[in-house]
């Protein structure tokens, strides 16, 4: 070339790409944050579980490699991707009972159970007392039968409520 030349160089955005999530197993969990995504921008996926006995784990890219165990996942959109949140089940909770006062009664069940699973706990008065009522480590009453019957959502410390029997003078 004899000339000097300008050439000017034309370029056009990439189109948007896709961001697809779901969940396994299907209907323990919720994901947020897929849609349409800009090149080059932060794109940040979460997941919710919906179940009570399911937590969050871990997402997995298509090629099920894991990318994050943080249950919010910030990347940078580069192509279309689909991403799968991981919802585990949370196996056994602890059911703790005590009572009050000390001396009042006994009580049996729980333990460690299984998330989901049927548990009664039993509460049996000693000598001179009677059974008022079950309450959870809030103090809150959750029954009024000395057995208690319930499904397992979470870790549990049930107090078994006693109260002295009062002793009326016979009369003369």
């Amino acid at each position: 070339m004899a000339t000097n030349a300008t050439f000017a160089g034309n370029f056009a955005p990439l189109a948007p790409f896709t961001v697809n999530t779901s969940g396994l197993p299907e209907g323990d969990g919720v994901t947020s944050g897929g849609g349409t995504a800009v090149c080059g921008s932060n794109v940040t996926v979460c997941a919710t579980p919906t179940a009570s006995c399911y937590s969050f784990s871990y997402w997995t890219d298509p090629n099920s490699n894991v990318v994050s165990t943080s249950s919010c996942y910030t990347f940078t959109a580069h192509a279309d991707t689909s991403l799968t949140a991981h919802f585990v089940l949370i196996f056994s909770y602890t059911i703790a009972t005590t009572n009050s006062p000390a001396g009042g009664g006994s009580t049996t069940g729980g333990g460690d159970v299984d998330c989901g699973s049927d548990v009664t706990v039993c509460a049996t008065p000693n000598a001179c007392y009677s059974f008022l009522n079950w309450a959870d480590q809030n103090s809150n009453v959750v029954s009024t039968s000395a057995c208690y019957d319930f499904t397992v959502e979470g870790n549990e410390m049930l107090t078994a409520n006693f109260a002295p029997v009062e002793v009326r003078p016979a009369a003369a």
